[in-house]
């Protein structure tokens, strides 16, 4: 008995924590109204693509709101930094696994000049702001996708329910 003990409880622990610290992953769901007040919905999987194949443009140069977590740019960023730039993401990891960083499902996020966000790692955010689309590699790890004069805002749950299905 103390064996089957001594080997579950790492197990379920485990279990635990990363069911625990996993956020719902916003890389396959849509829309469900393609706009929103002046705004496109952003929809992650139409930014997908094939390495070979030219970048989607379906939001190019259109004002977009997009619902992500934040992470990192390319500095480090102190926890409750304010920051003005930040890449959004549409899934956020776990305890144990990193979000995935592809250059296709990741937004490099510039927000308006004077305006800083509060940093806290893989915060749900909704983020405003013009829609620009890059040429490169959609497995690398550079954004392929930027929203530039952005406002950002943290987001709920709820509004993942409200919005998209």
């Amino acid at each position: 008995m103390t064996v089957i003990i001594v080997t579950l409880f790492p197990v379920l622990g485990t279990i635990w924590i990363v069911a625990s610290t996993t956020q719902q992953d916003l890389s396959e769901v849509v829309p469900i109204h393609h706009q929103e007040e002046n705004y496109f919905m952003l929809n992650w999987p139409a930014l997908l693509h094939h390495p070979n194949a030219a970048p989607p443009t379906v939001f190019a140069d259109q004002a977009v709101r997009a619902c992500g977590y934040i992470a990192q740019s390319v500095n480090r960023f102190e926890r409750d930094a304010g920051v003005a730039d930040f890449v959004l993401l549409p899934e956020a990891g776990n305890f144990l696994h990193a979000a995935h960083q592809f250059g296709d499902q990741m937004i490099a996020v510039h927000l308006e000049a004077g305006q800083r966000l509060q940093y806290s790692p893989k915060l749900l955010l909704w983020v405003w702001g013009t829609f620009h689309v890059y040429k490169g590699d959609p497995n690398g790890s550079t954004p392929l996708y930027a929203i530039d004069h952005a406002r950002a805002k943290p987001a709920n749950v709820e509004d993942l329910r409200k919005y998209f299905r």
